[in-house]
């Protein structure tokens, strides 16, 4: 999840060596960039609750072919969002206020980058099935070689080598094309040849929609949830423009910080579904409650950590992605201000997951409305009043807390609840 996480954040880091203003345009990509991430991640996880399900319940050959089909949808859907995306190029980042001098940096780098499309869903699909089968670590150990790949590449595409041509801002885009595409190709050869974790896909369409069906029964609420964030980021976005371009680079920069930081709850996250799903027989469900409790323990001790972490080194961070003054403590202050809600962030993600691999996706897709519309939209429109940018990053931070311990009250009521009918019948 790291190495994942880190293709953003290196892409981000390189660039703003170009200055502020292609610090500023990789900013306001930052909402698509999530849109399609969302997309990805949300699919694969209907595929991986539905495989894990099956798993369990000693349907190998069934959960072999519910790969071979969810790849084919996955890709149907990635192509139909690459060609959109650049046929509403221009209009979408208008849309998002983008100014005209910004927009030919955005358009130089969007433009290639749509292509990652295709290979991010699948690459996405195969890292879920591998951890769903068992194989966390060699899907860990793919991600962390294709993210290297990655940084070495960024510079090189970038700035230019020897005859390698200066791209500027369009090479951090190639390079997540390039190493993208080596992860479809290394992660279709360790699931078809090395562990055989697919069959051929069904040649009856009945067959082939039902699996359809039944991934996206999962998929499709998790996708209206995944939607929820990059909305809320569009939205961020309007509210930080309206501070000027320093604040919205200073904003890219934190957009790709945090989800470093989050790590290991979306690690977390994408065992607990899974783990859930393996672990619905009667006997096993105390297992389930026993988990949430030490995701809440850990999150708890974790977020202190960063926290403390992150308050003493914010503009040491800042640093690294841009030597202007202004963006710099712009950062810091985001760093002092929300990081100690991250622990009950977390146990939202987490609960999420858990809701998903109970095969109840509903509540997960709740989770995240209530935390925008009710918790997040709110708070940060208050705080910008109250404390102008500095009240945006106190706004998330309260909407953190709030959404994690009802999301924590949720999963517990839900378990509790589930254990309580099996003792009944």
């Amino acid at each position: 999840m790291a190495a994942n996480l880190s293709f953003n954040t290196a892409d981000t880091y390189f660039v703003g060596q170009l200055g502020s203003d292609s610090l500023a345009a990789m900013s306001f990509t930052f909402p698509v960039v999530l849109l399609v991430t969302a997309l990805a991640v949300s699919f694969a996880t209907g595929v991986s609750s539905v495989y894990a399900r099956m798993l369990g319940g000693g349907h190998k050959l069934s959960a072999q072919r519910l790969v071979a089909d969810s790849l084919m949808l996955a890709m149907m859907i990635a192509l139909t969002i690459m060609f959109i995306g650049w046929w509403q190029l221009h209009s979408t980042f208008v849309a998002l206020g983008a100014g005209p001098e910004l927009l030919t940096l955005i358009e130089e780098y969007m433009g290639p980058w749509y292509l990652n499309a295709p290979f991010f869903a699948l690459s996405t699909v195969f890292m879920a099935v591998l951890q769903a089968s068992g194989y966390a670590r060699v899907a860990g150990l793919l991600m962390i070689g294709t993210a290297l790949i990655n940084i070495i590449l960024d510079p090189l595409l970038i700035f230019g080598f020897g005859p390698i041509p200066r791209f500027e801002i369009a090479g951090a885009a190639w390079t997540t094309v390039v190493s993208r595409l080596l992860q479809v190709a290394l992660g279709f050869y360790l699931l078809v040849w090395r562990y055989k974790l697919i069959s051929a896909p069904s040649l009856n369409l009945s067959s082939t929609l039902k699996a359809w069906r039944a991934t996206l029964h999962v998929a499709i609420p998790s996708m209206g949830s995944g939607l929820i964030v990059p909305a809320a980021g569009a939205f961020t976005l309007v509210l930080v423009a309206g501070f000027g371009p320093d604040a919205v680079a200073a904003l890219g920069v934190v957009q790709r910080v945090e989800p470093v930081i989050m790590i290991v709850f979306y690690a977390l996250a994408g065992i607990v579904g899974p783990f859930f799903g393996h672990n619905m027989a009667e006997q096993y469900r105390h297992r389930q409650m026993e988990a949430m409790r030490l995701i809440l323990r850990f999150s708890f001790a974790y977020s202190a950590i960063s926290a403390v972490l992150l308050w003493l080194g914010g503009e040491f961070i800042g640093s690294w992605f841009t030597d202007s003054p202004e963006i710099i403590a712009i950062i810091a202050s985001f760093l002092l201000l929300v990081p100690f809600s991250f622990g009950l962030s977390g146990v939202m993600i987490a609960s999420t997951s858990a809701f998903n691999g109970l095969g109840r996706p509903l509540p997960a897709v709740m989770l995240s409305v209530i935390r925008v519309v009710l918790f997040y939209v709110p708070c940060v429109l208050i705080g910008r009043e109250l404390a102008g940018l500095n009240g945006i990053f106190l706004g998330t931070a309260t909407a953190n807390v709030l959404a994690g311990i009802v999301s924590y009250l949720w999963i517990r009521q839900a378990l509790r609840r589930q254990a309580a009918g099996s003792s009944a019948a």
